[in-house]
């Protein structure tokens, strides 16, 4: 999963409209994986307001040496 998959589920369970089983097997996770998606929520929505391009990564990695 990309962030941006990430975020899309993060919404969809925010609107509430459907069932988390029905996330589940919308975007062919285990209910384990969705269930740590939303334990990270706020890291994940932090992450993506400070760095626009994010969506498309797939991990949170800092960087070794920031400065450069």
């Amino acid at each position: 999963l990309t962030v941006g998959d990430e975020i899309k589920i993060i919404e969809e369970v925010k609107k509430g409209v459907k069932r988390k089983k029905d996330i589940v097997s919308e975007f062919g996770i285990p209910a384990s994986t969705l269930s740590t998606i939303l334990k990270d929520k706020d890291k994940i929505l932090k992450a993506v307001e400070e760095a626009p391009y994010l969506p498309r990564r797939k991990r949170f990695k800092a960087s070794i040496f920031p400065e450069i």
